[in-house]
């Protein structure tokens, strides 16, 4: 039985490459790559690299044409699923022509398979039509996405709160419901400008030598972000960016009134309410992570999370909770943070910059 590796190769710097990357690319004996023309020639330059170091001699490097696709379509989906079709076409071709039994494979990807990349439904199409029969195994990579988040030295999600992985496209429709964090990728139009109150932390080319960092409340960085991104993309024919958008303001519904109790989940306490958890809101903003015994008259108190530490407590308190008292606040001195610049309005901008990106952008 033929195998195929689908292998995530990172954001873009050859350090990204884990160590179950370069095994799996030590055993390949075939790689495919897809040809997106000369203006992306640096996308496969790092694909060629990483299989020169890591490769056994004997390995073969096959081409396919990547086909061409309406970058601004009226029908989004049906346009995709066109583009997807012909491109499994052109792979099943390469593996029918090059792959032997018993052979492996390998497609090497950039950042992760499983985040905006098409390879894992593209083998499953292949694999659906019959004709082509292998097996296939998927290697995480870096995703440009925890590239970013490490290059800003930023959380993606704040604690108790979610975030939400979206394209620019859906962002112009309007703020995803439920979320206060969103990171944002293949943004042609820079939705983000519509949110002008907003902190940004975005990125382009991350990780590679023409990296480019941006950071900042919206309305300071967004002329800058526009404006640096298309000169680099008339500069190299093409970019490839990210960024997390993060509202300052928590919801409405977090704001509740300091000593109260409130049930999360399973909603109401009652003796017929499976176990669940509650969470008690202090003057310290601190959430009590509790959890609820069958019987009504108990919670078992596990623990309380305060934005410094947590602070435990007796296993067992009366139902009646809103007279907890709250951890005590650490009374240590910590050093005081060296100021950022601040732009016009005086919240924090920054923009980095490296490589021959950073000369031409500054």
């Amino acid at each position: 039985m033929r195998k195929i590796y689908v292998i995530g190769i990172g954001a873009g710097d050859p350090d990204h490459l884990t160590l179950q990357a370069a095994k799996a690319i030590g055993r390949t004996d075939v790689f495919f790559l897809l040809d997106k023309g000369e203006t992306k020639q640096s996308l496969i330059d790092l694909r060629e690299r990483l299989i020169r170091g890591y490769s056994h001699p004997r390995k073969r490097i096959v081409e396919g044409r990547d086909p061409d696709r309406d970058r601004t379509p009226a029908d989004y989906t049906g346009t995709i699923a066109d583009w997807r079709t012909r491109r499994s076409q052109v792979i099943e071709g390469l593996i029918d022509e090059h792959l032997g039994d018993g052979e492996i494979g390998a497609i090497l990807v950039w950042g992760d398979p499983s985040l905006y990349d098409s390879t894992i439904a593209i083998l499953e199409e292949i694999l659906a039509r019959g004709a082509t029969t292998f097996e296939y195994e998927v290697i995480p990579g870096i995703s440009s996405v925890s590239a970013l988040a490490a290059k800003h030295r930023i959380a993606l999600n704040r604690v108790g709160r979610p975030f939400q992985v979206t394209t620019g496209r859906r962002l112009a429709e309007g703020w995803p419901d439920g979320v206060d964090d969103v990171v944002v990728m293949l943004d042609a139009q820079q939705a983000f400008t519509a949110y002008p109150d907003a902190e940004i932390y975005w990125g382009a080319y991350v990780s590679t030598e023409d990296e480019i960092l941006a950071s900042g409340r919206v309305a300071d960085v967004a002329d800058e972000i526009v404006t640096t991104r298309t000169a680099a993309r008339e500069r190299h024919g093409w970019i490839m960016d990210t960024y997390l958008l993060r509202r300052s303001a928590p919801p409405q519904a977090w704001a509740r009134p300091a000593g109260r109790a409130h049930a999360l989940r399973p909603g109401v306490v009652g003796a017929d309410q499976p176990t669940g958890s509650i969470t008690i809101d202090s003057p310290g903003s601190m959430i009590a992570s509790m959890a609820m015994m069958r019987s009504p008259a108990t919670v078992k108190l596990s623990a309380i999370r305060a934005p410094w530490g947590v602070c435990t407590r007796a296993p067992a308190v009366p139902s009646t909770v809103a007279g907890i008292a709250p951890c005590a606040r650490p009374t240590k001195n910590r050093a005081a943070s060296p100021a950022p610049r601040t732009g016009a309005a005086g919240s924090a901008a920054r923009m980095t910059t490296s490589g021959r990106a950073g000369r031409a952008g500054r």
